[in-house]
């Protein structure tokens, strides 16, 4: 079992994330997503795990498309539980580097491009953080970008700030 398994199953989370009313409400008669000029899709998450949770099975399927896939995380997610000391901060995010490495090679992606931006203070770094985005998406005509749905704002304090970028 991994770590967050058996943290989970001591403590369910209760209330976090999008709230079910949201989800429900979602209009899922969208038109089918014409994907001819896409050679590249940069999958920009806040931190590791939005890129699987949110969009894993989609990048995997775009990717044996034959769609250039590549995951881009903001942060490395040291600030996911709150009260941690400055090592154990720095113990999370090396655990959850090796969490998104893992997904990425389980999904058949490339490596991920880390911006290492500090967890739960990227308000505080727009600038820097556009002009990486900026940066990566010019690299050449058919580069796309998905990022984190715009009504997922109460989850964590990184997606509000990733979703000012759109």
């Amino acid at each position: 079992m991994s770590a967050n398994t058996e943290r989970f199953a001591r403590q369910p989370l209760s209330g976090g994330g999008t709230p079910a009313e949201v989800s429900r409400r979602w209009d899922r008669s969208l038109p089918e997503l014409e994907l001819g000029g896409c050679r590249t899709l940069y999958v920009v998450s806040p931190h590791p795990d939005d890129e699987t949770l949110g969009f894993g099975a989609s990048a995997a399927t775009l990717q044996a498309r034959g769609i250039d896939v590549r995951v881009v995380s903001v942060t490395d997610g040291e600030a996911s539980l709150p009260g941690l000391s400055s090592p154990q901060r720095t113990m999370l995010a090396r655990f959850r580097r090796t969490e998104l490495d893992r997904a990425t090679e389980v999904l058949g992606l490339a490596p991920s491009i880390r911006l290492g931006l500090p967890d739960g203070e990227v308000d505080a770094h727009l600038p820097a953080l556009t002009d990486m985005l900026v940066e990566l998406f010019e690299t050449a005509p058919g580069t796309w970008c998905a990022a984190t749905w715009s009504g997922d704002g109460q989850s964590h304090r990184s997606h509000p700030a990733e979703q000012r970028l759109g």
